[in-house]
């Protein structure tokens, strides 16, 4: 298990909709996603969407929050916006307990296995530590890089993020390689690595762009598994 290290999610009273702030003090690009400093070999990155970016903010106050939502799609949003407490109430926030889900190797991430994942965490957790954590799951990874749902849409991967609500994370613009490649790229390996997979045509072509790879996070919240498939977050969206 871990804890919230980030801002807070809000959960309207009315028509039970969720809203993600993220915390204070991230530097995003323009394109939301957080802006990266250093590649793995400890160069600077370039990075081609930093002119326009901006900086997150969260206040919270008796009469609400405000900040910079988080899309479900896994960027945030450059505007900030109030919520009012009498509209609004928090259901997860820095130090809530929650799921820290751990992907293994082998891929196989369908859909009805994530969700059958999901299940039995619940039922586990809840069982060995009733009371004792929000039923939140949370992860962040390489493998929730929105770029591969944009390449891929009807892979599993793609699959599985519609169903999460997304958030950006820090990257290096090599984020998996070394999982995929066994190691991180230089350019000249651009020409020999493999190309005997989706995933590794996928990241090799956006290695080689200015925007190269992002890393990504996801949550999601238990009390949803019955609209498993319905990419829920994503559909009740709105500001």
């Amino acid at each position: 298990m871990e804890t919230s290290p980030f801002g807070v999610v809000l959960q309207n009273k009315n028509d039970r909709r969720k809203i993600f702030l993220f915390e204070s003090g991230r530097k995003c690009n323009s394109k939301g996603y957080i802006l990266r400093e250093k590649n793995p070999f400890g160069e600077t990155i370039t990075d081609p969407f930093a002119v326009g970016g901006f900086t997150t903010t969260l206040e919270i106050t008796e009469k609400g929050w405000t900040g910079h939502p988080v899309d479900p799609r896994g960027f945030i949003l450059p505007q900030k916006q109030f919520f009012p407490a009498e509209e609004w109430d928090v259901i997860l926030q820095d130090g809530d307990v929650m799921i820290d889900m751990h992907i293994p190797t082998g891929g196989g991430m369908t859909p009805e296995l994530c969700r059958e994942s999901f299940r039995q965490a619940k039922e586990y957790f809840s069982k060995r530590y009733p009371g004792k954590f929000k039923e939140v799951i949370i992860c962040h990874s390489w493998i929730f890089n929105t770029q591969f749902e944009e390449k891929m849409p009807d892979g599993n991967l793609g699959k599985q993020m519609k169903e999460c609500y997304l958030f950006p994370h820090d990257s290096n613009g090599q984020d998996g390689a070394f999982f995929i490649f066994g190691k991180y790229l230089k350019e000249e390996d651009f020409a020999t690595v493999p190309r005997d997979t989706r995933l590794r045509c996928a990241m090799l072509d956006l290695m080689q762009t200015p925007e190269q790879l992002r890393c990504g996070g996801m949550i999601y919240f238990l009390e949803d598994l019955d609209h498993y498939g319905e990419s829920v977050y994503r559909k009740n969206f709105h500001l």
